[in-house]
């Protein structure tokens, strides 16, 4: 009888008997060798998996977050300081909508907190309801105010206090300069002494708009970029670093020469 040796697997080495028709196994201690010189066998090697980086968990965003809250509390105060003065003249919705040129539901929606107004259009409704865009927006500003427009419920007066109040690059109301527009917008700052308003403006505006009067002087700060400024009959290139201060009676614009964009800081009585 002769025997043969077949190639490993498994690590068990399989005996055939000729003629036998049985067929045995051998399992080997050891890993398995080649028993024929002339044949070498190759080789497998398993990379070891590398093990996975252990995970942390994200840590819990604290209720209240300026990320999810803080532009809906905006809208909401905006929206309540609109409804009270449409009440307070005992104007529709449909009545101040008209009048600022803008549809009833969306209206409804301003006053609920569910949508932005532009700047423009919250100049609209500020003349349909006999009032200024200043004085709307200080409800956004103010932190808390009530609905008639008085002092938060805080009362806490930022001039007599220790505590410093931060604004971070992500926070506060952000505003579109007009409905359609793409990039440019307005965000608003915490206010100064007296109520006067601080706003940002982020503008790629190129082409001149509507002008804009309201009472009371208008400063201009360059923070980048080129600005053309329009008051009255006159124009105005200011550059980064410029300051402008002007009558805000006077009918004014401004905007960014072709293919430009520039930021501007506002500020204004309220």
């Amino acid at each position: 009888m002769m025997s043969v040796v077949a190639p490993c697997f498994g690590g068990i080495t399989p005996l055939f008997r000729r003629g036998s028709g049985v067929r045995r196994f051998r399992a080997n201690a050891t890993t398995c060798t080649n028993t024929d010189p002339g044949r070498p066998r190759p080789t497998r090697s398993r990379p070891a998996r590398p093990r996975p980086a252990p995970t942390r968990p994200d840590p819990p965003r604290p209720q209240g977050s300026p990320m999810t809250t803080a532009r809906g509390d905006s809208l909401d105060r905006l929206g309540a300081r609109i409804r009270h003065h449409r009440r307070q003249l005992g104007l529709t919705l449909v009545e101040v909508a008209d009048q600022a040129g803008i549809s009833q539901p969306f209206l409804s929606q301003i006053e609920r907190g569910k949508a932005a107004p532009s700047m423009s259009t919250l100049e609209g409704l500020a003349h349909a309801l006999g009032t200024t865009q200043a004085h709307l927006l200080d409800a956004v500003t103010a932190g808390g105010a009530s609905d008639t427009g008085g002092p938060g419920d805080s009362g806490r007066d930022p001039a007599h206090s220790d505590r410093v109040d931060v604004q971070r690059s992500t926070e506060g109301a952000t505003l579109t300069r007009a409905e359609g527009t793409v990039g440019g917008h307005t965000r608003l700052l915490p206010g100064g002494p007296g109520g006067t308003q601080f706003l940002e403006f982020v503008e790629t505006n190129h082409v001149p708009g509507r002008f804009f009067e309201h009472p009371g002087q208008e400063w201009l700060y360059i923070t980048r970029g080129t600005v053309l400024l329009e008051v009255g009959d006159s124009l105005t290139r200011l550059e980064a670093g410029d300051v402008a201060r002007y009558n805000g009676t006077l009918p004014h614009r401004w905007y960014v020469p072709d293919g430009g964009e520039a930021c501007l800081i506002v500020a204004r009585p309220g």
